[in-house]
């Protein structure tokens, strides 16, 4: 039986209004596709977007998931 596939995700930026961390893995064997969704500390990484002297949009709007 193949392993499933799964999708690295991302923290960053996200754009469906759900400001947690999301990642989907595809299992073809049952064919199925799931998300799942993790918090993490968007404080810190706002801080860190500031810090590297990125625009600040683009800290705030991770807060909003938008």
């Amino acid at each position: 039986m193949p392993a499933p596939i799964r999708a690295t995700g991302s923290v960053g930026q996200p754009r469906d209004g759900d400001a947690q961390e999301c990642y989907g893995i595809l299992d073809t064997a049952a064919s199925m596709f799931r998300l799942h969704r993790v918090a993490y500390d968007i404080e810190e990484t706002q801080s860190k977007i500031l810090k590297a002297g990125l625009p600040v949009h683009l800290a705030t709007r991770l807060e909003q998931g938008r």
